[in-house]
């Protein structure tokens, strides 16, 4: 017995002495709670710290995560004794059920402890339930649902009307006025006086017969509230529209009879041009069709280095216009420029010809 007991207590020392000499992980926490958070605001993070109180080096082998939404990161080198080391514990809530959660990290190592079990937590306010605003464009203190009328392709002698909700917001009724300075477009706010918590609509009509001009048109209309008359940047509503002729009814023989566009060149290549100065090249727009050809518009978006004119805008048929292209460098630095203008005309089958720019501005 007494052989017995001796052995016994001679594996307990060894015992004693292998684990004397392991590696001990105290971790600064082993829980953390994140409290409420939204989905919206995409990942949050937090760090888990450890020490190694033991004798030898301590090596973290394996990090896992109980959740795909989780992902830990950790210190892979041998931590010494008294050093520290880290555990970065990411969680992501996008597309995860909303409401209260808690997820769990198992770490190992070889210290004396070789599984420690790590754990995060929250509340997460999902998207569908975070209160939406519907009105986030604010004027005066009064919400409009977007500051944008988007009338998109508006067909030549078509009248289309968008309409805006706005709400009074206040605690005071409002008196409200839209207004335009463009004739083609006519404004109607009803009702003009709006109640405290009330909706009202701001109505626009665009005529697209009245418009003078073709292609992308951008205008603006102002929201004045009781009885001001002032229109700045902070009240305006812009209206966007692209005016287009409508081919969709032309019979074969009127499609036969159409004028037809030709360029000479749809890439302009001014070369290299010294600083601050000037240069100018020509094409030629043709017509190869029998009616004559019109040139609605040539929209051009860099007018402070681009100069875009055409000799005339009927062109019959075998007969061709010259248009004008002039880039001014002045205040360009030196470098490879690329710009675009695009020409409008009545040939049905090429109505919009993009010309590209390019020219290199050296000192």
């Amino acid at each position: 017995m007494k052989k017995i007991s001796f052995v016994s207590l001679l594996l307990m020392l060894c015992t004693l002495s292998v684990l004397a000499q392991q590696p001990v992980i105290k971790f600064e926490k082993t829980t953390h709670d994140f409290g409420t958070m939204k989905e919206a605001d995409g990942r949050v993070t937090t760090v888990f710290e450890f020490t190694n109180e033991g004798a030898t080096p301590l090596v973290v082998s394996k990090v896992r995560a109980s959740c795909g939404c989780t992902t830990p990161n950790w210190t892979k080198t041998p931590i010494e004794p008294g050093q520290k080391g880290n555990i970065t514990v990411t969680y992501n809530p996008m597309g995860r059920q909303g409401g209260p959660w808690q997820k769990s990290i198992t770490v190992t190592s070889n210290a004396t402890t070789p599984t420690t079990r790590l754990i995060i937590k929250g509340n997460t306010i999902s998207k569908s339930a975070q209160p939406v605003d519907a009105y986030p464009i604010k004027i005066n203190g009064l919400g409009l649902k977007t500051n944008t009328y988007q009338f998109g392709n508006i067909k030549k002698g078509n009248i289309i009307e968008k309409s805006i909700e706005l709400a009074n917001t206040t605690k005071d009724p409002v008196r409200i006025e839209l207004v335009s300075s463009a004739k083609y477009i006519e404004t109607l706010a009803t009702p003009e006086l709006v109640e405290p918590g009330k909706t009202a609509m701001l109505k626009v009509r665009f005529d697209s017969k009245a418009c003078q001009e073709w292609g992308p048109i951008r205008e603006e209309v102002h929201l004045l509230v009781n009885g001001s008359t002032e229109a700045s940047e902070k009240n305006r509503l812009s209206v966007i529209g692209n005016v287009i002729e409508d081919f969709s009814n032309l019979s074969t023989e009127e499609r036969q009879q159409a004028p037809i566009a030709e360029y000479s060149t749809i890439n302009v290549n001014l070369g290299t041009i010294k600083a601050g100065s000037k240069a100018t090249q020509k094409v030629s727009i043709s017509n190869k069709g029998k009616k004559a050809l019109a040139v609605r518009r040539i929209v051009n978006n860099n007018k402070s280095n681009i100069t875009a004119s055409i000799n005339k805008t009927n062109i019959n048929n075998g007969k061709k216009a010259d248009l004008k292209i002039e880039v001014n460098t002045k205040d360009l630095k030196p470098s490879t420029y690329r710009r675009n203008i695009t020409v409008i005309t009545n040939d049905p089958d090429h109505v919009n010809t993009m010309i590209s720019i390019v020219w290199k501005v050296e000192e």
